[in-house]
């Protein structure tokens, strides 16, 4: 019994191995709440707290169509949430690592122009970005492309009156713009966390059969 346990054992810990590599494939992806908001939007009855956007960075770990070594940027109002007819203008991102202006492409975006650095006001000096050049240049959703970015890259900026971010947009609401930037931190995709999840029930239903096959194993008096 010891003998099979043992194998059992280590083929249970090769498993989790594979779903702890997944894993961490999979959390590659991080997905940003734009909650943080600045006076502008405060004023206009608009607080911190409730997802009016999300943004969210991928890499080729993620998405065979984004070209190793860059970073997507999807960024995106959410509607269940923002006022109707809200959208975004300026996209800023943040990195511990200086960004030449060529590497970013906003060429899925009309009437775009790349910047770096961008300067989100109240958030201070982001790493790079993109703005709009009109109105009419404001959209609902976009993406922008960062070739030689790694998502582990990605970083708060120094931050200023309004706090720190590691993402900020321009925010047109119908009666009132502003900034938002993301909150505290960036959360790992869905299927990361159920990856996860499948991990830790590795973990215990191996637990449990070492219990249990303990238990069988004792000699009856």
């Amino acid at each position: 019994m010891p003998a099979r346990l043992a194998r059992f054992g280590a083929a249970a810990a090769a498993a989790l191995l594979l779903v702890a590599a997944s894993t961490r494939e999979a959390s590659a992806s991080i997905l940003y709440n734009m909650t943080n908001v600045n006076a502008g939007l405060v004023t206009g009855g608009l607080g911190d707290g409730p997802v009016y956007a999300t943004v969210l960075a991928e890499d080729h770990a993620d998405n065979a169509s984004i070209a190793a070594g860059s970073v997507r940027f999807t960024f995106a109002v959410n509607a269940a949430v923002a006022p109707a007819g809200s959208k975004i203008g300026e996209f800023g991102f943040n990195a511990n690592v200086a960004v030449p202006l060529a590497n970013i492409n906003v060429s899925a975006l009309s009437g775009r122009t790349a910047e770096a650095p961008a300067s989100l006001d109240g958030f201070s000096s982001f790493t790079g970005g993109a703005v709009e050049n009109g109105a009419a240049d404001r959209v609902t959703s976009g993406v922008v492309t960062v070739s030689g970015l790694a998502l582990s890259n990605l970083a708060p900026n120094a931050g200023g009156g309004e706090g720190s971010g590691t993402v900020a947009i321009h925010f047109f609401a119908p009666t009132v713009t502003g900034y938002i930037a993301d909150g505290p931190a960036g959360v790992p995709e869905p299927s990361s966390l159920l990856l996860l999840g499948g991990l830790v029930a590795g973990l215990g239903g191996f637990s449990k059969l070492r219990r249990l096959t303990g238990r069988s194993s004792t000699p009856v008096a």
